[in-house]
């Protein structure tokens, strides 16, 4: 009798209840703190940096042609006497600038189109998916430089190469986000009533699909800063004597050993750049959806 008071037999069964994981902070991450903190330096560089220097960046002094970095030359000075430190903060404008537009635009076009293949369907899906896969099973690379090419050189007709070339990643995403939300009950429920179309797609539908697609944006960010690079430094995109860093790297190449700084300062400043914006983008990805599910892997099916 007294065992069995001190240890009664269970009558029923309780399961065990999932404790939820805490969602992780933005800047949990020592890599993302990192990479914040690089990009507080490089960005207001960018903006602040042109306007304190004393170089203009297309000023030429055939005299100091070529002049290694020192005192009056931080990062040294080119084939044409140009001050490097000048024109790669001038350039890092160019190139960010140009990749923040062509995911802008990527964004709203690919958004609208996938809305639109995802909530009405039929033919209007069978076409916008199918363009997209035609699309997505080319590099991105390679479309932009299509494009870049029929539009005609410059920075503005490179950004527009490549913001065609990311429309596909966001047509698969918004497609499928507003597949599985408009299969949900509400949104049932708000057609039996009569609601509007529009205004379930405004209400409850975009919604929805807001942070999936501003993540895949985040992470398309250092993609499209390295594409508008590569795209002036094949000769189709950024126009001499405009400083941009695929250009700068592109007339770099002939001073490869005579002057290697040429090239170090834009390689580096598109390294530095592109890769804390990526380890940043990670950390958005991993605080919004702790289940680690990649929005990049679903739109690439």
């Amino acid at each position: 009798m007294t065992a069995s008071r001190r240890f009664p037999i269970p009558t029923r069964y309780y399961p065990r209840r999932r404790i939820p994981r805490p969602r992780p902070s933005l800047l949990s991450r020592p890599s993302a703190r990192a990479a914040l903190a690089v990009l507080i330096v490089i960005l207001p560089a960018l903006g602040l940096g042109p306007l304190l220097l004393e170089w203009e960046p297309n000023v030429m002094q055939v005299d100091d042609a070529l002049r290694p970095p020192g005192s009056q030359h931080w990062l040294g000075t080119d084939r044409f006497g140009r001050d490097v430190l000048s024109r790669l903060l001038h350039g890092g404008r160019v190139s960010v600038v140009a990749g923040l537009a062509s995911v802008a635009a990527a964004l709203v076009v690919g958004s609208a189109l996938g809305i639109a293949a995802g909530y009405w369907g039929g033919v209007v899906d069978e076409v916008l998916s199918g363009v997209a896969n035609v699309l997505l099973a080319f590099p991105g690379l390679l479309l932009a430089l299509v494009f870049s090419w029929l539009l005609g050189r410059g920075v503005e007709q490179a950004a527009i190469g490549v913001a065609i070339a990311g429309v596909p990643t966001y047509v698969r995403v918004a497609r499928a986000q507003v597949r599985q939300v408009s299969r949900t009950a509400y949104i049932r429920a708000a057609h039996a009533v009569g609601v509007p179309p529009f205004r379930i797609l405004l209400r409850h539908v975009l919604p929805n699909a807001v942070v999936p697609l501003l993540t895949v944006a985040a992470l398309n960010l250092g993609w499209a800063i390295v594409q508008v690079s590569a795209l002036s430094f094949l000769g189709v995109g950024a126009r001499p004597p405009q400083a941009e860093w695929g250009l700068m790297l592109s007339e770099a190449r002939a001073y490869v050993r005579q002057a290697p700084w040429l090239g170090l300062a834009p390689g580096a400043a598109i390294a530095l750049t592109v890769m804390s914006s990526n380890l940043l983008a990670d950390a958005v990805e991993e605080s919004l959806s702790p289940s680690r599910h990649s929005y990049l892997r679903l739109a690439r099916g």
